[in-house]
């Protein structure tokens, strides 16, 4: 069944238009998704959709013949208020908010201090997939995950790996199972290529401008560098923790003498 809506004063066009905020999406425990392939991504990843949303432009209703979800056909001039694309495919979707708090604390971990550039975040999460960090935290007020860059830049990986905020008292619990490796921006820290013999651990990328908290720094068992050129100042936050994941698997691929990133 497809519902229509016309006016900007509709009550279910202005709870879609609020989804565009953090305020909204936290009152409604809903984000929005945009484009055929996150809505692919979200079905594969059995995420829960409350509505799917089209334009009056939108032709392709096959992939959506499957599909038990209401549909609601917005208005061109009403769409266009809610899409954040630039060339809108004149589909998306409203989604509960993702249920993938359960860590897994018996793998590694990665721990995302304070990062608030969402291109980064979504590449990171995309990245931890990619190599078996499907376990991620969040403290010190990284940005909102539902933010649309986030969701864009992680290409469908943030609906797979498990997510949750934590304070930063719960490093100190952390460190009974876990190895604390802190990507530091300091040349006093120890090269990654060091790093010989990876237990099970906890990698933190620190903030674009800032690095890791230093209250972080201070209790991390240890603080790495990954050595660059002296005429760079520093690597983009998600450069880092991807040259890093990739590091610390390629030192555990050698050491089992094989290749499983699950």
């Amino acid at each position: 069944m497809i519902k229509k809506i016309e006016s900007k004063d509709n009550k279910e066009f202005k709870k879609l238009k609020s989804l565009k905020t953090n305020s909204g999406r936290k009152k409604n425990k809903l984000f929005l998704i945009e484009g055929k392939k996150m809505l692919i991504e979200a079905f594969e990843s059995k995420v829960s959709i409350k509505n799917i949303i089209i334009n009056e432009d939108f032709k392709n209703l096959n992939i959506l013949k499957d599909s038990n979800v209401n549909i609601i056909l917005l208005k061109n001039s009403l769409f266009n208020e809610i899409t954040e694309m630039k060339n809108p495919e004149g589909i998306m979707a409203s989604c509960d908010f993702l249920k993938n708090e359960t860590i897994d604390f018996n793998n590694n971990l990665l721990i995302l201090d304070n990062i608030r550039d969402p291109g980064n975040m979504g590449t990171i999460i995309r990245t931890a997939e990619s190599f078996g960090y499907n376990n991620i935290l969040l403290i010190n007020g990284c940005v909102n995950i539902y933010n649309y860059k986030v969701l864009r830049s992680s290409m469908g990986s943030i609906f797979r790996v498990n997510l949750k905020e934590i304070e930063l008292k719960d490093l100190n619990t952390l460190k009974n199972t876990h190895l604390l490796y802190s990507m530091a921006l300091s040349n006093s820290a120890e090269s990654i290529y060091n790093m010989t013999d990876i237990k099970k651990h906890a990698i933190i990328i620190g903030n674009e401008a800032n690095g890791v908290n230093k209250k972080i720094i201070d209790i991390s068992d240890k603080n790495v560098i990954i050595p660059i050129s002296k005429n760079v100042e520093s690597l983009n936050a998600a450069i880092a923790a991807s040259v890093t994941m990739f590091y610390f698997n390629l030192i555990k691929t050698k050491k089992e003498k094989k290749i499983d990133f699950n």
